[in-house]
């Protein structure tokens, strides 16, 4: 069954409503990406999950995907929504750079300051990081 739980896409085995904005999911598939499943550029799943809306997201043993391809696997996951930190990616095209993914990871290093890492790839002008 899919579930739209702001702000994420969820498919999942099982899904229970404990609370009017908390639900909780088993075997999930999370995205943001507004394509249908199985169809989306960049999914998470989680064998289980915990959602608040608009609060925070907690899984585990959470497997990332770029399409089909796993790249990062985390035992516990835990994404605080009210806070601006956690993975970009920015794909596309021009002619400078030919085609392109940028991704950057943001998060915070203490109450006040906040870090933000890059690794890009372009196809005309290769890897970039920093």
């Amino acid at each position: 069954m899919a579930y739209n739980v702001l702000p994420f896409y969820v498919r999942a085995k099982t899904a229970q409503q404990v609370s009017p904005k908390k639900y909780e999911f088993t075997e999930a598939t999370v995205t943001t990406c507004t394509n249908s499943f199985p169809d989306c550029h960049y999914h998470v799943k989680v064998s289980d999950a915990d959602v608040v809306q608009k609060e925070s997201l907690t899984g585990h043993n959470a497997v990332f995907y770029l399409g089909g391809v796993p790249f990062l696997y985390f035992p516990y996951w835990y994404k605080n929504l009210k806070d601006d930190c956690g993975f970009r990616f920015y794909p596309g095209y021009n002619s400078r750079m030919g085609a392109f993914l940028l991704t950057l990871y943001r998060f915070r290093l203490n109450p006040y300051l906040k870090s933000v890492t890059h690794l890009d790839y372009r196809s005309q002008r290769g890897l970039a990081f920093g």
